[in-house]
């Protein structure tokens, strides 16, 4: 059995959360307070502009202001984008990578490593997940480019993400959903391939598991296994759930899009984002709060601007994401306004 493996089945055998102290820089030239409890947090809480949503910036300031002007609107936009009739397929990757695979027979194209811009570009930078991870990927790669760096995508719809998923359940709902054993292979191949990129940013994408302590246990062994002197790491936090499906409601509410928002306290749940907050800060991770860009510490609007907010009730439309890559800029400490 290889490093990956042995070290994540160690800590399955201890049945307890492995602690990792990474003796890096949280942040790029920064570095992050401890997070609040989990327990006494309030959505509230992380609908309000901070540093871990690249605030104060400009870049912060246009995505909030976004927000509050979208709950003001009364009907969709003439230019929504994507149309209400492409949102459920608006979750795609860049366009023009290059596949290289991570050693795995008979593994489905799309769950290769896919690289972005010039190899000999100024920076390297690895992101991985699952379809949250194919989400953002269209606003990092925005982000790569500006930054002359060379991307790595590493993404797997249907599993979770994380070096204990042998011991969570199989998930969809986007693609067919595949085993545990397959997703604990998939990832320890991923962290592998990751290995040998040696890239100097690595971006690990969060999404909402069944069990918070066995995920973030597995993720926590994902940064250990990719350890490295200078190598930094960041961990963009879970999103927002609308209470329905949001291209169809606004079919049907074409003239009253605000009967499509959702609540705060029903689209986030702040006590999963402590717990994300806590496992960035115990590895010296950065940690992304995208909420408040897509919420108030009242609402979530499903059209921001002229774009569609989300495919489904689980993920953003790609477009929308992209939209949002000069404020995850900063937040992944890329830029400063």
């Amino acid at each position: 059995m290889d490093r990956v493996g042995r070290s994540a089945t160690s800590c399955l055998h201890r049945r307890r959360s492995c602690a990792v102290a990474i003796s890096m820089c949280l942040v790029i030239g920064a570095t992050m307070a401890a997070p609040p409890s989990g327990a006494a947090t309030s959505a509230a809480h992380y609908a309000q502009p901070s540093r871990e949503s690249g605030c104060p910036s400009l870049s912060c300031t246009s995505a909030t202001s976004a927000v509050i002007a979208a709950l003001k609107r009364s009907a969709i936009p003439g230019t929504l984008s994507p149309t209400l009739s492409k949102a459920a397929h608006d979750l795609v990757p860049p366009a023009g990578g290059t596949a290289s695979s991570v050693g795995i027979v008979g593994l489905d194209p799309r769950f290769n490593a896919w690289t972005y811009g010039p190899a000999t570009g100024h920076m390297r930078i690895a992101v991985i997940g699952d379809s949250h991870a194919l989400q953002w990927s269209k606003s990092i790669a925005a982000i790569s480019a500006r930054a002359n760096a060379h991307m790595a995508l590493l993404y797997r719809l249907g599993c979770f993400v994380t070096l204990t998923a042998k011991l969570l359940p199989a998930r969809g709902p986007i693609g067919p959903s595949a085993s545990p054993a397959a997703c604990q292979k998939w990832t320890e191949a991923a962290v592998r391939w990751i290995v040998r990129f040696q890239p100097q940013v690595v971006i690990v994408v969060l999404s909402r598991p069944v069990n918070e302590s066995l995920y973030m246990t597995g993720i926590k062994l994902i940064v250990a296994n990719l350890k490295h002197a200078g190598r930094r790491f960041a961990f963009i936090g879970s999103g927002t759930r609308p209470w329905a499906d949001t291209p169809s409601c606004l079919a049907a509410h074409s003239t009253q899009i605000a009967l499509c928002s959702t609540k705060l306290s029903v689209a986030i749940d702040p006590a999963q984002l402590g717990v994300e907050e806590g496992a960035a800060v115990s590895v010296g991770a950065r940690f992304v709060n995208v909420i408040p860009w897509l919420c108030t510490t009242q609402l979530c609007p499903s059209v921001i601007g002229h774009d569609e907010v989300y495919a489904d009730q689980v993920h953003l439309t790609s477009t929308f994401a992209a939209s949002l890559s000069p404020v995850l800029s900063v937040a992944l400490g890329f830029t400063r306004s």
